[in-house]
């Protein structure tokens, strides 16, 4: 273990929701979600030229890796805040604890790093707070801002209460989620009858299931491989009817390291991923798959258009009829040819982030996806003490997508 970092810290990620402790090898050897393997890449990305922390509810003791990364017990960071001292924090979905983030860090600049939908909801409740204490929400997709542009609007039994104490909106903007440089296409040969589910159980793997049954009575010979988070137990995940895992040509791989995901990803057909249950906010495995050439077979919701790069990707995941044409096309014409886009590149995406922590008014650090200008829903908060850079002067700027 490296000694831990001398001074202040340019950015610390506070993480309150994560299950398991995670680290710089943990892509490598743990499966993990796409918000951990995010912050990952985006903490080691930024920790070649900032100084950068990652504060987990879940770990119990602090490392300090060669990447120059502090992974840091959260009780560690908020009982050492004032010798942190960051210059900025990123308050990892938890909204809930956006007023406790400001008392342990005053001095520093705020960011909400909002991933997944039940918290989009959440902010309505807490957006006259999280404008007050000087936070700027992040989202990961135009999709996700739009979303959270509508709750930090408020419902219309609030706005009087806005007409008679205003208070400052928090800026808003968007960040993609982040896909390793070096992902890429091989030569590694395809199934044509190989299909890859790739997720939480909660993502609508009971109805992709039943799709896939459905396929098999006309293509006798698809087999459908199942690999999930690290964090799911399916013997404890009660809305899950496991004896669904035991139906005919379904092989469950269970929980996988980012490398055997890509090893499977690269061998599929297709990501299949037709379920109408639960909208991705990003859906991290749409720009991995297309990222090594894989094509996903996914319904039009969430931000699936957003992040495929092929609309011959999308179909009515409620029409077995057009699923089964639409597989039976890619397997007599071809696969349509799917990259990943740029905007999702960890260096683009650490880009982002640079601008963003730049010090600067809010429309010059408001940048950061499709949707580069007037995301901000207001000018951000300037109530927090004045603080030293959260990033050294002459960097070069971040370019969005």
């Amino acid at each position: 273990m490296a000694p831990p970092p001398p001074g202040p810290l340019d950015l610390l990620f506070l993480d309150y929701q994560t299950p398991r402790p995670y680290g710089a090898r943990s892509l490598e050897t743990d499966s993990i979600g796409g918000t951990e393997a995010t912050t990952i890449r985006v903490a080691r990305a930024l920790a070649r030229d900032l100084r950068v922390g990652v504060a987990q509810a879940a770990r119990t003791h602090d490392e300090w890796d060669p990447d120059g990364v502090a992974w840091l017990a959260l009780s560690s960071a908020l009982g050492a805040a004032e010798a942190l001292d960051p210059a900025a924090v990123v308050l990892v979905r938890r909204v809930e604890e956006a007023a406790a983030v400001a008392r342990a860090f005053p001095r520093s600049r705020r960011f909400l790093w909002a991933h997944d939908l039940r918290r989009i909801r959440h902010l309505g409740r807490h957006r006259r707070a999280l404008g007050g204490l000087g936070f700027t929400v992040v989202t990961v997709s135009r999709f996700l801002e739009g979303l959270a542009r509508a709750a930090l609007c408020g419902r219309w039994w609030q706005r009087p209460l806005d007409a008679w104490r205003p208070a400052p909106p928090p800026a808003l903007c968007t960040v993609y989620n982040a896909v390793d440089d070096d992902l890429g296409p091989d030569a590694t040969p395809v199934d044509p009858d190989r299909l890859l589910f790739l997720s939480a159980p909660a993502k609508g793997l009971a109805e992709v299931i039943h799709r896939f049954q459905g396929l098999r009575r006309h293509l006798p010979g698809l087999t459908l491989e199942i690999a999930h988070p690290g964090y799911i137990d399916f013997e404890r995940y009660r809305r899950f009817d496991r004896r669904l895992l035991a139906l005919p040509g379904q092989v469950v791989l269970g929980a996988l390291p980012h490398p055997e995901i890509v090893r499977h990803l690269r061998r599929a057909f297709c990501v299949f991923y037709p379920q109408t249950t639960k909208a991705e906010t990003f859906g991290l495995i749409y720009a991995e798959a297309n990222a090594v050439g894989t094509p996903v077979l996914a319904h039009d919701f969430g931000a699936a258009r957003e992040v495929l790069s092929h609309p011959d990707q999308l179909v009515d995941g409620r029409d077995d009829t057009a699923i089964l044409a639409r597989l039976r096309h890619w397997q007599s014409a071809g696969r349509p040819a799917v990259d990943c886009r740029p905007a999702f590149r960890t260096s683009a995406v650490a880009e982002a982030w640079r601008a963003l922590l730049r010090p600067g008014p809010p429309a010059a650090r408001t940048a950061l996806g499709p949707s580069a200008t007037g995301t901000a829903l207001g000018p951000a908060a300037t109530g927090t003490a004045s603080r030293p850079s959260a990033r050294p002067p002459g960097s070069p700027s971040a370019t969005g997508p």
